[in-house]
């Protein structure tokens, strides 16, 4: 009984929402069967966990038939009751929180009863509820397709008007502006899996009806015809063409623009998304060599962090990821004072399973910044490497550190385990791998040349290095080659 579907539910209720259902099973509108209410009765004390060893079935039907012989069947069937009223519940409290699609309802309903007064009515108040900008985009502009659709229908209603024009317009525009939005959203995660998985939609329907239209052009008309809600679907276009064509500087600025003017518009999780598509851009423009954009991507973090966006769900603890991303960002940037402010003030945010272990590799990162090797190297001690998730970045500073500190034979060795991990380690891609495994080759060859006193091929190795595609492996192979040049 405890692993039924039953409880899987139950467990997720809160208190108050086990009360409320508690009033819901009992009403006669919704329930009609007592042994379902006297059943709800007897497990409900056991909520949260429903881990007890009185939850049984025997015991169950023993407490709701005493004296009665035991019948598996009965269980059965009255825990289904409470299932479906326990669904009922749900799909109710979601409807009833929906404040759009109650109201909605509750106006198909009136029309329904061809009662056009109080349709009127309750359509102006729907109207002025949903009169200024709601999150998510996509959602409030089909909110706004529908409810001038009825209001529409309520004039042909009751007659032809002058005003049915200038609500035509709006009800097209509105199905415009919805179908952008979600247009500019699919076409981001399909280039999502086109880059992650190497998939192939470039036949594909939509990608054929994307290829026909103008956006630009449709982008401008929207600002002329609807400057009000211009930002709310531009956003999601700049977004789009800062990751698909961030060569195009003026793409990440309208972005970045129309993000500083309008983020509070948007609710905690897609705030989050629109500053991690920034992140995304400046990484990329950094990984194509525009060195400009490393003030410009800890820019970016600045602001999740004003806004309070750093954890993987809103209200959860520093993501581990992104403090480490942002780590890197300020070393790049060579803000070490600020970076060290911010470890300071944030690690403590971090869950405590990961704190240890990311505040040693953030610490080992900013003294590697500041040429402080040998606390890089305690730093790197520190970390329990079988635990950090970033496995990569750990092997990767030792690496260098050892470089720096000319511990040659120490360094052969972390180059050797640095490739078997690479090859070993089922979740790392190939191209990650070819990156790391570029660098180890060249971190190599340039160690030997440095140990042997001897540059012969230093040019070519700078040659190798120079078409590297990866700019942030490239830069300090660059600088410790020029440190060779005699």
């Amino acid at each position: 009984m405890e692993d039924s579907n039953l409880f899987h539910i139950l467990k997720t209720l809160s208190s108050d929402e086990m009360k409320d259902f508690g009033r819901f099973v009992d009403s006669p509108f919704h329930n009609r069967r007592r042994e379902v209410t006297d059943f709800f009765d007897l497990v409900k004390k056991y909520h949260p966990d429903f881990i007890n060893r009185n939850l049984t079935d025997e015991k169950l039907f023993g407490k709701l038939y005493p004296g009665k012989k035991y019948d598996d069947r009965v269980v059965r069937r009255i825990s289904s009751f409470l299932m479906k009223v326990l669904e009922n519940y749900l799909a109710y409290s979601r409807f009833k929180n929906d404040k759009y699609k109650f109201n909605k309802t509750l106006l198909e309903e009136i029309g329904s009863r061809n009662l056009p007064g109080i349709y009127e009515r309750k359509l102006k108040s729907l109207m002025k509820d949903f009169s200024e900008f709601v999150p998510p985009s996509e959602e409030y502009f089909l909110k706004r397709y529908y409810i001038i659709e009825d209001k529409i229908n309520n004039y042909l209603y009751k007659k032809r008007d002058i005003g049915l024009i200038k609500d035509l317009e709006d009800h097209s525009l509105n199905l415009v502006e919805f179908l952008l939005v979600l247009m500019f959203q699919n076409k981001y995660n399909l280039y999502l899996y086109e880059v992650e998985f190497q998939a192939d939609y470039s036949s594909s329907v939509f990608n054929s009806l994307f290829e026909q239209i103008d956006p630009v052009k449709l982008i401008n008309l929207l600002k002329e015809k609807d400057s009000e809600n211009y930002p709310y679907v531009a956003i999601y276009y700049y977004e789009l063409m800062s990751i698909l064509n961030p060569e195009d500087e003026s793409n990440i600025s309208n972005f970045k623009k129309l993000l500083n003017e309008h983020i509070e518009s948007f609710d905690w999780l897609e705030k989050r998304n629109f500053y991690y598509i920034l992140v995304s851009a400046c990484t990329l423009m950094l990984e194509k060599g525009a060195m400009k954009y490393k003030s410009e991507l800890l820019d970016a973090y600045e602001k999740m962090l004003d806004h309070g966006i750093y954890s993987d769900y809103e209200g959860g603890h520093f993501s581990a990821k992104l403090f480490r991303n942002i780590v890197a960002a300020a070393s790049l940037a060579e803000e070490y004072d600020w970076l060290e402010r911010f470890i300071d003030k944030y690690s403590c945010e971090l869950s405590e399973s990961e704190r240890n272990n990311i505040f040693n590799l953030s610490m080992a990162l900013l003294n590697f910044a500041r040429g402080e090797y040998g606390k890089t190297l305690e730093s790197i001690m520190n970390i329990n490497i079988e635990l950090v998730q970033f496995k990569i970045d750990v092997r990767y500073l030792t690496v260098k550190t050892f470089y720096e500190l000319n511990y040659y034979e120490q360094l052969l060795s972390s180059i050797d385990a640095f490739r078997h991990f690479l090859y070993s380690d089922k979740f790392i891609s190939e191209r990650v791998a070819d990156v790391y495994t570029n660098f180890c080759n060249l971190a190599g060859r340039l160690a030997k040349m440095k140990y042997d006193d001897n540059t012969d091929n230093l040019p070519i190795i700078i040659k190798e290095i120079e078409q590297l595609e990866n700019k942030a492996t490239s830069e300090w192979l660059m600088k410790k080659a020029k440190e060779l040049v005699k």
